[in-house]
């Protein structure tokens, strides 16, 4: 993915190990009524195990040595969200995504809370090139996107995300939503580029930005209706990237003009990325210029942040930044906060603070609990990017030949592959041997 910065474990392994009770025939009645205003929808149920998740580290370990098993033990029992990137993931066939979690999920007598991330917009991804989709504005002949014609206002993209990928996800949606509580993580990356990457011309034109406002209103708006007490998180990146007063005020505007945040839950922060967690300030901008350097929250800041007079220097002090101007600029809102920890267990992990892709230093972070800093704020921690997977592919294929969605960040000093002796790196979302082993040990 495309970012400027990419970015009570006791209590809750005996959680996730509960969970994995015996399934029974499934719940009978209706859930929706769990689900009130003003209570945390991730302490209505456990998380849910992905058994697909499950299956890919137990392939490292069959090959892990003995140091390397202990520690991807763990993640057999650690509840990661589902990612539904490809027309495929939402369709009734045997790479369904949604068809395998949901189903899962519907055979315990409590079903367990599914986090489903909708990911496949027109023209994905476009301030780089590892995560490109598979609907265009401007498709070329070999099926790629040409990003840079920005004639159009995407109609044809968008007809196609709304027919081949949101309607048939809603229809899961309706089936399983009284029985299985849903939990949505809604385009990460789309928002923040149309604030910060308007001088990249393939994000810049109107077709990318069409592509991006209509198509987010649209899952946002369908979703809600499909089923009104499943909470919907708008991803917001980071405060590396948004963090700054500009940023996090231009994506405010955006919020407002799409008129969707009364159905909105909250947002979704840090999604595959790897801002540290932090401490939180007594208050906003406690540490800037320079100001209680001897406060535990403001010691920690890996990346510089505070120097450029960036509140978000951590990702709980980004979140409370947020919160504040979007408080300020729409009324009676109280936006709650999920939080990728997937990777985020080392704060030191980059030379580079703008590498985002396949981080060789990177650590994971807090597995998922509800216990969190400050509880009426943030809803869970949790791994939303399960650990393992890859963020792009090194400019040759592990099978050899070339990447065609290789990006120039993925060969940077920081990612794995970029050193004699290590392996290359598949493509984004491909199951990466090497890199869960490290994560997972360092």
């Amino acid at each position: 993915m495309a970012l400027l910065y990419s970015l009570g474990v006791s209590l809750a392994l005996v959680a996730v190990i509960s969970a994995a009770a015996s399934p029974g025939k499934g719940a009978k009645k209706g859930i929706s009524s769990l689900f009130k205003k003003k209570t945390n929808p991730y302490t209505v149920r456990r998380a849910f195990i992905d058994p697909v998740y499950k299956k890919q580290v137990n392939s490292s370990i069959a090959s892990a040595s003995a140091g390397e098993r202990a520690a991807l033990t763990e993640l057999l029992t650690t509840p990661t969200a589902v990612w539904l990137s490809t027309k495929a993931d939402v369709q009734r066939n045997r790479k369904s995504r949604i068809a395998k979690a949901l189903k899962q999920a519907s055979r315990w007598k409590n079903p367990p809370m599914v986090t489903l991330i909708v990911y496949n917009l027109p023209n994905r991804d476009c301030a780089a090139e590892s995560s490109a989709g598979e609907f265009c504005c401007s498709p070329n002949k070999n099926g790629t996107c040409n990003f840079l014609d920005g004639s159009t206002m995407c109609e044809d993209g968008l007809r196609r995300y709304q027919n081949e990928y949101i309607k048939p996800l809603l229809k899961f949606v309706r089936e399983y939503r009284k029985i299985v509580p849903m939990s949505f993580v809604v385009e990460p990356d789309s928002l923040p580029n149309l604030v910060t990457n308007l001088e990249n011309p393939k994000c810049g034109n109107k077709a990318t930005n069409s592509s991006y406002m209509n198509g987010i209103k649209f899952a946002v708006n369908s979703l809600s209706e499909a089923c009104p007490h499943c909470p919907l998180y708008l991803d917001a990146a980071h405060g590396g990237w948004l963090g700054w007063e500009d940023s996090s005020v231009g994506f405010v505007k955006l919020l407002k003009k799409l008129r969707i945040v009364r159905k909105l839950r909250g947002f979704a922060i840090n999604v595959s990325n790897y801002q540290e967690m932090g401490v939180i300030c007594p208050e906003v901008g406690f540490c800037l210029d320079g100001a209680n350097p001897d406060h535990e929250c403001c010691k920690i800041d890996s990346c510089g942040l505070l120097e450029k007079f960036n509140p978000g220097h951590t990702i709980l002090n980004y979140a409370m930044s947020l919160k504040s101007y979007v408080e300020s600029a729409i009324d009676g809102y109280e936006p709650k906060f999920i939080v990728d920890t997937s990777r985020n267990g080392a704060g030191d992990a980059r030379e580079d603070c703008s590498v985002w892709c396949n981080v060789r230093s990177a650590a994971l972070g807090e597995p998922f609990t509800t216990e969190t800093a400050n509880k009426t704020v943030f809803d869970a921690y949790l791994y939303i990017k399960p650990p393992g997977e890859s963020d792009g592919c090194t400019e040759i294929l592990p099978e050899g030949g070339k990447c065609p969605r290789f990006d120039s960040v993925c060969a940077s000093d920081d990612s794995v592959g970029s050193k004699r002796g290590e392996p290359r790196a598949p493509e984004a979302g491909d199951w990466f041997d090497y890199m869960i082993k490290g994560i997972a040990t360092n």
